[in-house]
């Protein structure tokens, strides 16, 4: 898993996955003013989006006492626009689903895992063209601010830009779990360490992320983890999509690829690491950026590894859209049936309903 640090200073507010656990009641500061937790309760009767807010700032408010019990400064802070953007988004307690078409394809049911749909396969492919598996180049989007970035509004920019390297190194430990030089060494944070950054510690401390009432409560989301899980078993077992897997393959052949082209580009990386250094797991002292390798392996080498790392991402991009495209059927004809066989999920599942 590749951890790309961002230069804007901003909260990991996503939703995560963590055992709720009750909050403590405190009266945290917020832009440095005392006030009293909000209840996601009292914030309801304003809308849902307004209980979903008050359980971001929960979270920030639980960030900003965690980093202080590490000797930080945290100022809790939640975007304007994403303040905006939620309420917004929560006008209507509404269960949106999207129309069956190749830019919005997904399956009907949950499984572990699907191909995704043609346009999302194409946006892949034209980002293969242009930087393959962003390995051997600088990955896109790297370091830049997102949509929800303001630096000027956000308080904890001064907070950051006021230590030293090494501070602003533990900063980002203690908040995200890993530091940018941890990324650039190669050195990818453990598990640990980001089970115990403060942005993940908070929201198992603020519960879960409030989910808004829709026509699938009434489902019994075991059951339709189950149906999922046989969709996607039926799927897999089926003939058709074997033929389609030897097909990939022999696509891949004929472009002078092996089965897998990501792993063919990691390799060559450990090579040219072990080359320069005299060991695959070794420590590329300019850094892992593109200018960083460039310096390492050399600019002519790199434009050689660039060009077979496009070749790799570009070729099974193109030959592995074909077998995406018979999961995607197969994953439709199964779900067809076993909806038939649960007309009670096919209801509350039906796109004309």
């Amino acid at each position: 898993m590749r951890f790309i640090q961002l230069l804007a200073v901003v909260a990991a507010l996503a939703v995560a996955g963590c055992q709720s656990v009750e909050t403590s009641g405190r009266e945290p500061l917020r832009n440095g003013e005392r006030e009293p937790s909000v209840s996601t309760t009292a914030a309801a009767s304003g809308g849902f989006g307004e209980e979903v807010i008050a359980w971001h700032w929960a979270v920030e408010e639980e960030i900003a006492l965690c980093m202080a019990e590490r000797g930080f400064d945290y100022v809790p802070y939640v975007p304007q626009p994403m303040l905006d953007s939620l309420r917004a988004r929560y006008d209507e307690n509404l269960l949106e689903i999207k129309p069956d078409v190749d830019e919005y394809w997904a399956p009907l049911l949950p499984m572990e895992s699907s191909p995704g749909s043609v346009s999302q396969a194409e946006g892949m492919l034209e980002m293969a063209r242009r930087t393959g598996f962003n390995i051997f180049f600088e990955p896109e989007g790297r370091a830049l601010p997102g949509p929800d970035d303001d630096l000027t509004a956000n308080p904890n920019a001064a907070i950051v830009q006021g230590l030293v390297n090494e501070e602003q190194d533990e900063y980002w430990r203690a908040l995200q779990g890993y530091a940018a030089g941890d990324i650039e060494g190669g050195n990818e944070p453990s598990e640990a360490a980001i089970q115990d950054a403060c942005s993940v510690v908070a929201r198992g401390l603020a519960g879960f992320e409030p989910v808004p009432p829709t026509q699938l409560d009434a489902v019994d989301l075991e059951k339709l983890d189950v149906l999922g899980d046989k969709v996607f078993r039926l799927a897999h077992a089926d003939a058709r999509l074997d033929v389609a897997g030897v097909e990939r393959v022999a696509c891949l052949a004929d472009r002078g690829l092996p089965p897998d082209p990501y792993e063919y580009i990691l390799g060559l990386l450990r090579s040219e690491t072990e080359r320069v250094t005299g060991d695959p797991q070794g420590f590329i002292e300019e850094g892992y950026s593109e200018a960083g390798k460039a310096e390492a392996f050399g600019a002519d080498r790199l434009r050689e590894l660039q060009a077979e790392e496009l070749a790799a991402a570009v070729g099974g991009t193109e030959c592995g859209m074909p077998y995406s495209q018979v999961l995607r059927d197969l994953i439709n004809e199964y779900e067809q049936q076993v909806l038939a066989d649960n007309p009670d999920i096919a209801a509350l599942l039906d796109r004309d309903g």
